[in-house]
């Protein structure tokens, strides 16, 4: 259960289909072309929808209704980049409507662009002129999505009590903010908000958890001494862990290791405020910055360093210039052919598509990753419809480091097949390399599911949550789930060294 759970809430409801006039008819009438291609889109003839919509759109280029329509038909065929351009010149011809930015924000969610997401639904909130909550829900999940948590927890807290955003703060504040009392509070508010909505027995689940959690977290020992001498060791620990990680220029794993200390020892100032450093100077994470800084402030108040957290904490948080109004034609970037884009076989040769495939798969062996990619693409255009090319070419990608390229074709793997294991797993990698552990935790989660026997799910989660206290019991779990099924496997060794050291 994660924020990535409450997919359907990312964005705001779309109207199911849009108003066509219908006057006159024949096949030089844009109002009966776009009448006839609505009904050959709702009956999920999406060819001929095409050929209505984009001949209405010849006839009569002002038509914005129809560029609305062409969009949704492309995103449905699964041509991005044709869909985002159809939205942005309806957005164009319509400059009051904020439906064309609403569709462009679906369809880059869609495809993990995030960034330009949250853009678009900006876009649309200055065309609705009010802040309605679902608009602010889904800039809150697009911003999470995108990294940018303090963003997206300050756009769920303007929602009020709107039931989609509150189960999204609570699945913040559980997952990312590992705040046990806030996540309740939250939890709590849903289900007062809709005791019978979507999320209602998820809820009461989380609910159920927290207090198991609680009660295993609770120490048993009488000593306060005792107690807070091996929180303190545990956070010496840490620390030198994160120092280590900053001389490698691994500087994500030094935020997450100063964040444990921190943690461990709540009275470790100088843990706080190494995080915080390393967020705004590292990595260049704005938001992660201000939530650090104004935790150094809240718990180290009387600090010397509190004068510069205050500094680079109004630095950071000067709200940026109010976006500019559609420009007459979509962004450059938009427009732009896109790598993940190709060229439709006019008739499929399967056989040739299984020899590029074949080429492919051994330079990716020897990890000529270009020539992998070059004849991967050949595949993919001799058949689209031979998925392992898909597949493979993401990997390639993966390969390379090119996340973004490699989480759409993931993407579009699972979308195609939800039982697909291997590309679930590889697209919760991607996730977990750019940093957003909490959709990488749902298709973990959701591929054990799925597949009890998939062994390496088991371990990525284990390995995330094996330095959290409150994770003990659950990690042990999944370490043990891992070694019944991979006891030779390449994560066999540090599961037996953590289940060692936690007995």
């Amino acid at each position: 259960m994660s924020l990535g759970r409450a997919a359907g809430w990312f964005f705001p409801a779309v109207i199911a289909f849009l108003i066509v006039g219908s006057a006159g008819c024949g096949g030089r009438d844009p109002a009966f072309l776009l009448e006839r291609g609505a009904r050959n889109y709702r009956a999920g003839r999406y060819d001929l929808a095409f050929r209505d919509f984009r001949r209405a759109a010849e006839l009569d280029p002002s038509q914005g209704e129809g560029r609305l329509w062409l969009g949704l038909v492309l995103w449905r065929k699964g041509e991005t980049e044709g869909a985002l351009q159809s939205f942005y010149e309806a957005a164009a011809l319509r400059p009051e409507d904020p439906r064309p930015f609403e569709y462009a924000a679906r369809v880059l969610g869609s495809v993990g662009r995030w960034r330009e997401a949250r853009v678009a639904l900006n876009q649309a909130l200055q065309r609705v002129g009010s802040a309605t909550p679902s608009l602010l829900n889904a800039i809150g999940v697009a911003a999470a999505m995108d990294g940018r948590i303090e963003a997206a927890r300050a756009q769920f807290a303007a929602c009020g009590s709107y039931a989609p955003a509150l189960y999204n703060a609570a699945i913040l504040a559980r997952d990312v903010f590992r705040d046990r009392s806030a996540a309740r509070r939250y939890f709590e508010a849903y289900l007062r908000e809709a005791p019978e909505g979507e999320r209602a027995q998820a809820a009461r689940r989380a609910l159920e958890a927290l207090d198991e959690e609680g009660a295993k977290v609770s120490p048993a020992d009488s000593s306060v001494s005792a107690t807070r001498a091996a929180l303190s060791s545990r956070s010496g620990d840490r620390m030198k862990e994160a120092r280590a990680a900053l001389g490698r220029r691994a500087y994500e794993e030094a935020a997450l290791r100063f964040r444990e200390a921190a943690e461990a020892d709540p009275r470790n100032a100088d843990a706080v405020w190494e995080m915080a450093k390393v967020w705004d100077q590292r990595l260049l994470n704005a938001d992660r910055a201000i939530e650090s800084y104004r935790r150094f402030l809240r718990d180290f108040a009387d600090d010397s360093r509190a004068v510069e957290a205050r500094r680079r904490l109004n630095e950071l948080s000067a709200r940026p210039p109010p976006l500019r109004s559609l420009p007459e034609t979509p962004p450059e970037n938009i427009l732009k052919a896109s790598e993940l884009q190709f060229r439709k076989p006019e008739k499929r040769q399967p056989e040739a598509a299984q020899a590029a495939l074949l080429r492919g798969n051994e330079y990716l062996a020897r990890a000529d990753y270009d020539r992998a990619i070059f004849d991967y693409r050949r595949a993919i255009e001799l058949d689209d419809a031979l998925e392992a090319a898909y597949f493979n070419l993401g990997l390639a990608y993966w390969h390379q480091n090119k996340d973004a390229f490699a989480r759409a074709l993931f993407q579009r793997a699972v979308s195609a097949r939800p039982d697909w294991a291997e590309a679930r797993y590889m697209l919760a990698l991607v996730y977990q390399r750019e940093g957003l552990w909490i959709k990488a935790e749902e298709h973990l989660r959701e591929l054990i599911r799925i597949r009890p026997d998939f062994a390496d799910a088991y371990a990525v989660l284990a390995l995330h949550y094996a330095d959290v206290p409150a994770q003990r019991n659950q990690t042990r779990a999944w370490f043990e789930q891992y070694l019944k099924r991979e006891p030779k496997g390449r994560y066999a060794s540090a599961a037996r060294a953590w289940l060692t050291r936690n007995p």
